[in-house]
């Protein structure tokens, strides 16, 4: 992105603004977008918008990168799912072996194909998985300015986006801002690192307040001594008349 402003200090301004804009925002964190998807405000037309009021014309490679990473993540949590079902799957088809050998021992012997409808239901609910998050993006969304909290939206949904609802649960517990000790206590430079620890709001506040105290203490008693020394003569009138009298005397 260039600057064509025709007043030159201005153009070198916006150029070394545009510089820092890109220095923290040209690596954009894809997890911020697949949040903003997840909320049925705004879903993926606001990434588009929003890459789009950014770069301009350019925001194409960046638009597509998003949506190849929010349906590789998808289909990774798809895999998951299908792991889990057919780990359950797998004990109870060995329990189910183990029973038929006991009636078959006993002489009671069942058709196969009775249950072949029943074997291939995951194979169904894989494909429909798959069309869940197209389904979920082709919704009318949500109108932008209803009030809407998101955390109840996707557990009352949960039972219809089962793969949505597990990534909104595991996407919108990560914090978004944190607060390191080390800018707390820190009177010179504000170190904030990738390795930060994160804490409650109450406890940050709580640190901030204390580190104002230990501070502020020394200066207050610097100015308490300040200010008795000030008024040491008037609160002690008879030490200052002698040490008057005998200045006096010395001088006699």
């Amino acid at each position: 992105m260039e600057c064509t402003c025709e007043d030159e200090p201005m153009r070198r301004m916006a150029t070394r603004m545009m510089g820092k804009f890109e220095k923290y925002w040209s690596n954009f964190n894809e997890t911020l977008a697949i949040v903003v998807v997840l909320d049925p405000r705004f879903k993926f037309e606001f990434v588009e918008w929003g890459y789009k009021k950014i770069y301009g014309s350019d925001a194409k490679p960046y638009i597509e990168a998003i949506h190849r990473r929010l349906f590789s993540l998808f289909d990774d949590y798809i895999q998951r799912s299908s792991f889990t079902l057919g780990s359950s799957s797998a004990a109870s088809q060995m329990n189910f072996v183990s029973q038929e050998s006991e009636r078959k021992v006993q002489g009671e012997v069942e058709d196969e194909t009775f249950y072949g409808d029943f074997d291939i239901t995951d194979e169904i609910d894989g494909a429909l998985q798959k069309s869940e998050l197209d389904a979920y993006l082709d919704e009318k969304r949500i109108k932008r300015t209803e009030k809407l909290d998101i955390l109840s939206y996707w557990a009352k949904h949960h039972p219809r986006y089962s793969i949505l609802g597990s990534i909104a649960r595991d996407f919108l517990c990560i914090l978004i801002t944190t607060v390191a000790s080390e800018s707390a206590f820190s009177c010179s430079g504000r170190i904030i690192d990738r390795f930060r620890s994160t804490i409650k709001n109450e406890n940050a506040e709580a640190l901030l307040c204390l580190r104002d105290w230990i501070y502020g203490e020394q200066d207050l008693v610097e100015a308490i001594a300040e200010f008795q020394e000030y008024t040491e003569d008037i609160l002690n009138p008879n030490d200052a008349n002698n040490s008057s009298m005998q200045g006096s005397n010395v001088v006699l």
